[in-house]
């Protein structure tokens, strides 16, 4: 699982207002991130591919429920900061 995007994503994500829901999303949504992170491996062929990369890791971080409570213990961390 590639965490190289993470402090990219924390950034971009610092001030948005979905902050909070993506949080809450990440540490608690269960089947649904995976069955989100299928459907974005699934779509992944229609992406950019410039994007590709992010939108694979973001994918495969969905499908992994450590990897996506420790992106969300990450973006918490952040804000207290």
């Amino acid at each position: 699982m590639s965490q190289q995007f993470w402090p990219d994503w924390v950034q971009k994500l610092q001030h948005s207002p979905l902050k909070g829901f993506l949080v809450t999303f990440l540490e608690g949504s269960g089947p649904l991130k995976l069955i989100i992170g299928q459907v974005m491996l699934a779509g992944s062929v229609f992406v950019n591919p410039s994007a590709s990369e992010h939108w694979l890791a973001a994918a495969e971080m969905l499908e992994d429920d450590t990897q996506s409570r420790a992106f969300a213990a990450l973006l918490n961390e952040e804000n207290q900061h």
